[in-house]
C-alpha cells in the first residue's frame, strides 16, 4: 500500500515537472512553428508532433533508467543506482565525521 502511494505521488510529481517545463519553454508554440516549417500549413493542434513527442518521452525514460525489463541492455549502473551510491557514501561520511566530532568534544571536556 505504501509503495503504491509513493509510486502515485512520484508519477504525479514527474508529470507536473514535465508540464511546468513545457510551459516555461512554450512547447505548444514550438510545435505549431515546427509544424508550419515542415508542412507550410498552420495547425492549431499539431497532433502528430504532440503524440510522437509524448511517446518519445516515455521510451526515452525507459531507455535511460533501464529498469523496466528484467534483462538489462547494458552492464553499467543506471543513473538512479549512481545517485543511490553517492547518497549512501555521503551518509557514511557524515556518520564518520559526526562520530569524530563527538569523540573530540568529549575528550576536550575531560
Amino acid at each position: 500500500m505504501k509503495v503504491s502511494l509513493v509510486c502515485i505521488i512520484l508519477f504525479l510529481g514527474a508529470g507536473l515537472a514535465i508540464i511546468n517545463f513545457h510551459e516555461d519553454v512554450n512547447i505548444e508554440n514550438s510545435f505549431k512553428t515546427f509544424h508550419y516549417l515542415i508542412t507550410g500549413e498552420f495547425s492549431e493542434r499539431p497532433l502528430l508532433l504532440q503524440i510522437s513527442y509524448s511517446i518519445g518521452i516515455g521510451v526515452g525514460m525507459i531507455t535511460f533508467f533501464n529498469h523496466v525489463f528484467k534483462k538489462k541492455w547494458k552492464k553499467e549502473p543506471s543513473p538512479l543506482d549512481v545517485e543511490m551510491y553517492f547518497y549512501q557514501k555521503n551518509i557514511d561520511e557524515y556518520i564518520i565525521d559526526n562520530a569524530k566530532q563527538n569523540s573530540g568534544s568529549k575528550s576536550k571536556k575531560e
